[in-house]
């Protein structure tokens, strides 16, 4: 395959999986400024969708103030912000417009149907469609992608870029997430009769925006605890969203596609600490280190992937 159409492919899974992972936090921002909070912690639940897509320097820099209105917008259509869900949208349009005949049809009409929904859209039309409404809407946009990709695409080189794409676009976010989320997680366990329900809530929110709430009840079936939704998310791979999982996926895409030594190599040892690592460790030390060493790894592996087949320099 040629360089350009592997990147552009690439490109087109990452951008559809940035949309999809971006709704998901704005729904759970919005859950979670429904809970009781004081003002500083209302507060930190619109910065989280700044903080954890990197774009918090460049809102302030636009807005005064940190509002719920003013963060939605800039997410979700923000012209000055290249990763609101708008331009996601966008751009996985426009890289899968480059590669249309590597495509098959029921992908390319999908996508293209998906952005045509959000192309025209502004802040009064999606006030009218309901911000929640049009955050499910995305989500599902995005499995109509994936269930093109697997359900229509040959197992050739196309499909392997799009999945590898992916993969790295959902484990970068879920460690991005985790990262920032973490903290507003800490408070008293049910089991140790102390009912801080405030943080129970705010655990069952980040389950829910990971897809990942009912598989903690069938694992666990018990109240939601700090070290087992640590234990889930990070290390468990049979959940699609968790970072062992993620890692799993890449490196099956990179033995598919024969790659370098250079990206299995990164790919083989990011497993390899997400594998080794101790939940009671990783708890006692905080997830911050780790998480920030798992980011900057899949952004290494990334680019090293992109100079190996897409001839980025």
């Amino acid at each position: 395959m040629l360089a350009r159409a592997a990147n552009n492919i690439f490109w087109m899974a990452r951008y559809v999986e940035r949309a999809e992972a971006l709704a998901r936090l704005l729904d759970a921002s919005l859950r979670s400024a429904l809970l009781p909070a004081t003002g500083e912690q209302r507060l930190s639940d619109w910065h989280t969708p700044l903080l954890v897509t990197g774009r918090y320097e460049a809102f302030r820099e636009e807005n005064e103030a940190v509002t719920e209105g003013r963060v939605l917008s800039y997410a979700i259509l923000g012209r000055n912000n290249p990763v609101s869900i708008k331009a996601s949208l966008g751009n996985a349009r426009e890289n899968a417009r480059a590669t249309r005949h590597m495509l098959t049809t029921d992908l390319w009409e999908g996508l293209n149907q998906t952005w045509l929904g959000v192309a025209d859209l502004g802040w009064k039309d999606l006030q009218r469609q309901g911000i929640v409404t049009h955050l499910e809407w995305v989500r599902t946009r995005s499995h109509v992608f994936r269930g093109c990709l697997y359900g229509s695409m040959r197992r050739g080189e196309a499909f392997w870029f799009a999945r590898l794409g992916g993969a790295i676009e959902r484990a970068d976010a879920t460690a991005r997430l985790l990262r920032v989320k973490w903290p507003s997680l800490q408070g008293s366990d049910y089991s140790a009769g102390q009912h801080d329900a405030n943080a129970y809530y705010r655990r069952m929110v980040l389950l829910d925006a990971l897809s990942a709430h009912k598989a903690y009840r069938e694992i666990y079936a018990d109240n939601l605890q700090v070290h087992r939704i640590a234990d889930l998310l990070l290390l468990r791979p049979d959940m699609p969203r968790s970072l062992a999982a993620v890692a799993d996926e890449i490196i099956l895409g990179l033995e598919k596609l024969e790659a370098g030594e250079g990206s299995l190599k990164r790919a083989r040892l990011l497993r390899h600490r997400i594998g080794s690592a101790q939940v009671g460790d990783l708890m006692r030390t905080g997830l911050d280190v780790f998480l920030g060493g798992v980011i900057d790894e899949v952004a290494d592996l990334s680019n090293v992937l992109q100079t190996e087949f897409m001839m980025v320099p």
